[in-house]
């Protein structure tokens, strides 16, 4: 993907994210009764997070698909992994 575009794609999520967490501040701000605003925020994200998995045991897809010269797929495969446990943490 062109380094433009990949910006635009990053952009265009961003904005719906925000969008639909403003969403839910608005639906709740009428009437009495209602959650507040902050808790509706906090339920939110506290629901993201629970979506969040748990970390890949890279250890153990190293055992299951070994680093070899003839397996190329297997180090990326392990590199991979490991990326997506930095974005999890």
């Amino acid at each position: 993907m062109h380094a433009n575009a990949a910006i635009t794609k990053e952009i265009n999520e961003t904005n719906e994210t925000l969008g639909a967490i403003l969403s839910t501040m608005q639906a709740s701000g009428g009437g009495g009764g209602g959650a507040d605003s902050d808790q509706v925020i906090i339920d939110l994200a506290n629901t993201i997070i629970n979506d969040v998995p748990a970390e890949f045991d890279v250890r153990a897809a190293e055992k299951e698909y070994p680093v070899d010269y003839n397996q190329s797929m297997n180090t990326v495969l392990t590199q991979e992994l490991s990326r997506f446990n930095g974005l999890i943490k």
